[in-house]
């Protein structure tokens, strides 16, 4: 039996012969586009990752004999996601690149590890953006990574807590939800800035100003008065804001107790 490694395996599925009679192939069997969109429609599980019994590995950080290349792969792009600032940008760019040759189908992994990253570590959003302008550049790569955004939303926005927890450990979850509930405020403003998506800012907006009406809790309040200060300054910078925003702001100030939130809400209006 003859075996090809990985590098002879890609040569021959980007050749011309190869790439016509697949083609050939795939519109003669109905069941193959059957058995496709049955795969495309199953969730990826982010905790999996490719095993083999290869015992050849690169280095000696993942030393593991049953780690798969892929493994190791996923392991060394989150290791550099972990070092990414606007300084080593370009270098861990390149990194990535070379991580990531020839394993497109690991991209929405690598898009769950981004957004999870982003809701954790904001002030890094625009260069997580950045980084993944850089490394595709295909025209269908946004449409997924927001698919993967709004899915990470949805199962925050529908997340309902654990109630046989004890109190504090709900009150802790509750703050762990809100925190990534503002994260995905700010990822989404930076995308709606890079043409990304449209319209999806100010339905969240006024979420949070509406929140800011109908919370009893002061923390959670200023949390939220946090985010919409800095989605006010990432979107209208010191320029005035949009008459109806500048109004609900007033009105929010005018009926606010707690002074620590009154004075965050001034901080809106004027953004300095």
């Amino acid at each position: 039996m003859k075996h090809y490694s990985e590098s002879d395996l890609q040569l021959i599925r980007a050749s011309e012969d190869f790439q016509g009679v697949y083609d050939l192939y795939k519109s003669s069997k109905s069941e193959f586009n059957d058995l496709a969109q049955f795969c495309d429609s199953i969730k990826l599980n982010s905790k999996y990752f490719r095993l083999t019994m290869n015992t050849k590995h690169r280095g000696r950080r993942f030393r593991n004999r049953n780690l798969g290349e892929d493994t190791i792969a996923i392991k060394e792009v989150n290791s550099y996601l972990n070092k990414l600032t606007d300084r080593t940008l370009e270098k861990i760019t390149n990194e990535i690149k070379t991580r990531l040759e020839g394993r497109d189908y690991l991209r929405e992994m690598i898009f769950r590890s981004i957004v999870d990253k982003s809701l954790l570590y904001t002030l890094y959003i625009p260069s997580y953006i950045t980084l993944l302008e850089n490394i595709y550049s295909d025209d269908h790569w946004t449409k997924e990574f927001i698919r993967v955004v709004e899915e990470s939303y949805q199962e925050l926005v529908n997340h309902t807590g654990d109630k046989t927890q004890s109190d504090y450990l709900q009150f802790c979850d509750k703050n762990k939800r809100l925190d990534k509930l503002i994260g995905h405020s700010l990822l989404i403003v930076e995308c709606e800035k890079k043409g990304m998506v449209n319209d999806r800012v100010h339905p969240r907006l006024n979420e949070m100003l509406e929140t800011m009406k109908t919370n009893e809790s002061d923390d959670e309040r200023y949390k939220c008065v946090q985010c919409i200060y800095q989605v006010m300054r990432s979107l209208y910078m010191n320029q005035p804001l949009p008459q109806n925003y500048s109004d609900r702001v007033g009105s929010l100030i005018a009926n606010e107790k707690s002074m620590k939130i009154k004075f965050k809400l001034m901080d809106i209006l004027e953004r300095k």
